[in-house]
Order: C-alpha cells, then sequence, then structure tokens
C-alpha cells in the first residue's frame, strides 16, 4: 500500500498544482465551470479500509475591458482526502487537505509587450493568506505560444489546510508554503526551422511563521532548469526536452510558539529527459509519440515531539521519535496518441505505459531515558522494486454555437509488480495472510464554458 500512497502523492501534486499561462487578452467575455474527480487508490479487507481521492472544482469569469485589456476572476477549491478505517480499533483517521481560493488577475498588451498581474487571496477557517505575482513577456502574438522573451517575478504565501480525525478527536493543521522567488525563459528562432526553448526558475524560503496555534510551515530553496530543442517540418514536429531540479528545506510545526517537530530536507533532486514528436496523418489525424525517463532521490531527517509544552521536558524524558528517510525511483514512460478533429467535435485518445523503480527506507528509533542510547529502532524498507502500469485515457471537445465542452476520462491497469522477497532487519514480524482487493487509478474531468 506504500506504493500506491507514494503513486497518488504524486498524482494529487500534479493535479493540484497550477501551471503558468500566457495569453493575449480574449475579445469575448467567457464564463468556465470546471470540475476533477480522481480516485486514486482503494483497499479493503477484513481488517482495514483504505481510500485516497483528489477533488477540484472552479467557477472562472473573464471579460474584455478594452482591444488589448481583460480581466479575469477566479473561485476554485481543492483538496485530497485520506481514509484509513481499522475493524474494532480507534486508530481510524481521515484527513483532508483543503484549498480556497479567489484569484484576479489582468492581462494587457502594449506596443510587443504583455504584462499580466495576479493576486489570490485564500481562506483557510477564518484565516486569510494572499499570493501575488506579475508576468511580462516579449511579442507574446496570439498565433505563438511561446514567448520569444517572458520573465515571471512573484511573491506568495500559499496556504493548505490539513484536518484530521483520529481517536475521535478532531485536529487542525494549517501548513503554510512560505516561498519566494522568480523564473524567465523565452524561445529562440534558429535556422532551420528549429527553435531552441529554456526555462531558468529559483525559490528562496520565507522566514518560519510561529502562530499561537497548530501550524507548520514548509520552506523550500530551489533551483530549476528546462530546456527544450524542436525541429519543425511543414506536417511534422519532433524535439528532446530536458529538465533538472535541486533543493533542500524544512518542516517546522509548532504549538503555543514551542516547535514540538522538525524535519530537514538535506537532499532533493531531480532530472528528466524526452523525446517527443508528431506528424500529420490524412486531414483528420495527427499522432503524436513520447519517450521520456524521469530519476529523483532524496533525504530527510528530523523528529517528531509528543509534548510540545517545553522542551527542557523532552530533552530530559525522550518523548520524542527520531526519523531518517531516504529513497529514490526511476520511471519510463512511453505513449501515443491521436488528436481526431471530426465535424462536430474533437476526440484525443491515448495510451501510456510506466514502468516504475522505487526505493525508499525509512529508519525510526526513540532516544533512552536522559537521551543515553536508542530504543525500539525500526528500519523499514519498501519491498516493491518494480511496477508496470498502463493508462488508457481519453479527451473530448465539443462547440455548439457560443458553448464549450471538453470532458476526459482515464483508468490505470496494474501489469505487472515485482517485490522482495523479505523485509529488511528490524522490520516487525508480518502476521497472518488476509485477502485485499484494491482498486482506483481513475479520474474524470468536466468543463464547461459560455462565450458571450
Amino acid at each position: 500500500m506504500r506504493f500506491y500512497l507514494f503513486l497518488s502523492l504524486l498524482l494529487a501534486v500534479r493535479l493540484l498544482t497550477a501551471q503558468p499561462v500566457f495569453y493575449i487578452p480574449d475579445t469575448s467575455a467567457i464564463i468556465t465551470a470546471e470540475a476533477e474527480f480522481a480516485d486514486l487508490y482503494r483497499e479493503t479487507s477484513p481488517l482495514s479500509r483504505f481510500s485516497s481521492s483528489v477533488h477540484s472544482f472552479a467557477l472562472r469569469f473573464a471579460v474584455p475591458l478594452h482591444e488589448r485589456f481583460s480581466s479575469r476572476i477566479s473561485v476554485s477549491r481543492s483538496g485530497l482526502i485520506t481514509s484509513i478505517d481499522k475493524e474494532g480499533d480507534i486508530s481510524s483517521a481521515k484527513a483532508v487537505t483543503d484549498r480556497r481560493s479567489v484569484t484576479a488577475d489582468a492581462a494587457f498588451s502594449l506596443g510587443g509587450f504583455l504584462m499580466q498581474p495576479s493576486f489570490s487571496v485564500h481562506e483557510q477557517k477564518n484565516s486569510y493568506y494572499y499570493s501575488y505575482s506579475f508576468t511580462a513577456s516579449l511579442r507574446a502574438e496570439r498565433d505563438m505560444p511561446s514567448p520569444p522573451l517572458w520573465m515571471h517575478i512573484f511573491t506568495r504565501n500559499d496556504p493548505a489546510l490539513i484536518e484530521a480525525v483520529a481517536a475521535e478527536q478532531f485536529i487542525s493543521v494549517p501548513y503554510v508554503f512560505a516561498e519566494s522567488g522568480s523564473h524567465a525563459g523565452g524561445t529562440l528562432l534558429l535556422p532551420g526551422n528549429f527553435s531552441l526553448e529554456g526555462i531558468y526558475r529559483r525559490g528562496y524560503p520565507e522566514k518560519t511563521a510561529e502562530d499561537d496555534d497548530y501550524r507548520g510551515v514548509l520552506a523550500l530553496s530551489s533551483e530549476q532548469y528546462d530546456a527544450a530543442l524542436i525541429k519543425k517540418g511543414k506536417n511534422w514536429k519532433a524535439g528532446i526536452r530536458f529538465s533538472e531540479f535541486r533543493g533542500e528545506g524544512k518542516i517546522d510545526a509548532y504549538y503555543t510558539r514551542q516547535s514540538f517537530s522538525s524535519i530537514t530536507l538535506s537532499r532533493a533532486y531531480y532530472k528528466s529527459w524526452s523525446l517527443f514528436s508528431s506528424f500529420l496523418a490524412g486531414k483528420r489525424h495527427r499522432l503524436s509519440a513520447e519517450l521520456s525517463h524521469y530519476s529523483a532521490r532524496g533525504r530527510a531527517s528530523g523528529n517528531i515531539q509528543t509534548w510540545p509544552f517545553s522542551s527542557f521536558l523532552i530533552s530530559v524524558f525522550g518523548n520524542r521519535v527520531n526519523a531518517i528517510l531516504q529513497g529514490s525511483a526511476e520511471l519510463l514512460t512511453l505513449s501515443v496518441k491521436d488528436d481526431i478533429l471530426t465535424e462536430s467535435m474533437r476526440i484525443i485518445p491515448r495510451v501510456q505505459y510506466f514502468d516504475i523503480r522505487p526505493s525508499f527506507t525509512s529508519e525510526t528509533w526513540q532516544p533512552a531515558f536522559l537521551v543515553f542510547g536508542v530504543r525500539d529502532y525500526r528500519r523499514n524498507e519498501l519491498l516493491i522494486t518494480r511496477s508496470g502500469l498502463l493508462l488508457i485515457a481519453s479527451d473530448f471537445l465539443f462547440d455548439y454555437r457560443s458553448w464549450k465542452f471538453s470532458a476526459g476520462l482515464g483508468q490505470f491497469i496494474p501489469v505487472y509488480i515485482t517485490k522482495r522477497d523479505a523485509a529488511g532487519p528490524g522490520a516487525p514480524p508480518s502476521g497472518p495472510g488476509v485477502k485485499v482487493q484494491s482498486d482506483g487509478g481513475r479520474w474524470f474531468n468536466l468543463s464547461i464554458s459560455y462565450n458571450f
């Protein structure tokens, strides 16, 4: 289940992370409603039940104020819901990561420039946070999706609320992702119908907050590079893409301004490469294929203190759990899709294959009395060494007069799973075998727009 939970978290981050958008103001008013649901993973046995899902909803209204000036307001809500229920056990728990926000942005062009400021307000249990950004690009023409030069300067204070119910007690923990930074990029046109695209991102951690309630702060410092070399022909396109990420950070949690938990991410490294191509096959078909490889590794260490009221008592009685977490993963994907254009709608079926090779190790222990010695040492190692998944999905787009409809659905299908023969030293002994039923790995999204 740990492997599927890890995959669920990766999918959740992908679904809940907003991507930068660069556009010329539209000449019409548009109302758009979008909803998405992903049933990530469910597991049922006679002893326990586990489920994890992602949901999101957004309502957007865009209106032109001038030929080259428009504004947009968005109201959105998204979250990750994880539930664990054990029969006859008080350890049943439910955790909800919830986010509600209102965003207002504007876009206006002047000469060969496009400027786009944005401001967001987030509400979490009667507490309000904000984030703002500013983007400027050079010659952002409508038929040119990648501007020759753009710069995005932003500072944000972006919250995510975790509400947990365990042992019939309610706990609310707002986590504030505190980061400032900027990134810039552009497209360079080369002879022979080649183009070179690049992006550089850098993030800086903000000051750690201390409040009079349970509150945590995740502060990250990171650098990321993205580059792509693309060759275009009359009816085809091909290219190669490379990305690299390096980061470090720290998670702090407080109660009455007293730190009771601290985890340091001392190393996080990620890189990827992709080969992609597409070509027209007749008047109504555009075939695309992509081969990608991803690799990541990281290490974190820290402690969780179960008595957050006095650091002196913690140091004396050792009422805390120390942990070292480290892992890595390699992912190879191959995807094929067909963009089919009919008279009334557009259909994009796709098939994607995933070959995953994860590795994860955790070490936990408690200090002995007066912090001398080690007790209750445990070492856990992920038993799954390789897994294969097949994704079958399709998108549908349909226009009817002033209305635009789009929908998508997909299903992950397990192909194979390879495990180690036994757990590593220090792992708790396994109990008798029980029948476990697992399901999930599907999602559905729907978008409806009306142009005035």
